[in-house]
């Protein structure tokens, strides 16, 4: 449902955002943004990044949502909504 969609879209960016937020305020980026015009502040690989936060390619990031479980949205609903769309076993 739109709704549950909506609040995992703005759950996402929020964490997504906040990330680079700490990671501009603990000095590992040049601003709080991950990037700046076609600049991205983040190397690639593991070795640019952090166990929260990877770049795997140019824009596209991996999250850890692992210190977040309290604050994560419930995903039952979405769940729900994909069994009747996955064939059974």
């Amino acid at each position: 449902d739109d709704l549950t969609l909506d609040e995992w879209k703005q759950f996402a960016e929020e964490y997504f955002h906040r990330c680079f937020q700490v990671l501009h305020e603990n000095g590992h980026i040049k601003a709080p943004l991950h990037c700046i015009g076609k600049e991205y502040l983040m190397g690639l690989g593991a070795k640019y990044g952090f166990k929260e936060l990877v770049m795997r390619s140019p824009g596209r990031y991996e999250l850890s949502l692992l210190d977040t479980l309290e604050t994560v949205p419930d995903i039952s609903k979405i769940v729900t909504t994909l069994e009747s769309l996955l064939p059974k076993c």
